[in-house]
């Protein structure tokens, strides 16, 4: 699990450079809401999209390394950075506010993210080793900066808890790109699997009844 979350902090650490970006366009009431339902479709289908794809293992869809690298900015702060640096940095950050709880207290004590309304204490020598050891520090101590923008645009506070919501935009630009590939890649892994399951039909002697 340690080596897990170690290899999670170092993939989302690479060429992170989080940029703040500001491309606003002012529109009129109506447009705003028509706007903002088209933006909110895409969102949604956007994170269903990315869900699927990331399911599917990199070695059966030979655009994985493009997707990583397609930027795609964060709401709330705007940050800006690698899809793949921002996803890698979101799972690393759940799972170590499951597994080390404290270390992940230690983190938001030192980000302070905008959605806190209460911070916890400051960590101890032992959590900032641990947040050191999974390459969510600096040599110098300070939150690595991908890391930092992502817990800042994720933290939120609910009746039950802190939660750590996606905040990737996913843009109309973003899913008209990539849904032929999600569908592509599924239709071949899916064509793969009906061939798998055939073949091991065959083995236990069973070539007749429906496929699974």
């Amino acid at each position: 699990m340690a080596r897990r979350r170690q290899q999670a902090g170092r993939d989302a650490r690479r060429d992170a450079r989080p940029r703040a970006t500001a491309t606003q366009t002012k529109l009129t009431d109506g447009q705003v809401v028509g706007e903002q339902d088209k933006a909110d479709a895409y969102q949604k289908l956007g994170e269903r999209m990315v869900a699927r794809l990331s399911k599917i293992h990199a070695e059966r869809n030979p655009r994985w390394k493009e997707l990583r690298d397609e930027p795609i900015r964060l709401r709330g702060n705007d940050a800006q950075m690698k899809w793949g640096i921002a996803s890698g940095s979101l799972d690393a950050l759940r799972e170590i506010q499951q597994e080390a709880p404290d270390d992940f207290a230690a983190l938001v004590a030192m980000v302070k993210p905008r959605g806190a309304t209460r911070l916890p204490a400051k960590g101890s020598p032992e959590n900032i080793a641990g947040l050191t050891n999974l390459s969510m520090l600096n040599p110098d101590g300070s939150p690595a900066s991908h890391f930092a923008a992502m817990l800042d645009a994720a933290y939120e506070e609910t009746s039950e808890g802190v939660v750590l919501r996606d905040p990737m935009i996913y843009s109309r630009e973003f899913v008209e790109k990539w849904k032929p590939v999600v569908d592509k890649v599924e239709r071949e892994v899916e064509a793969a699997r009906r061939i798998t399951r055939k073949e091991q039909r065959k083995l236990r002697g069973n070539d007749e009844g429906p496929m699974r």
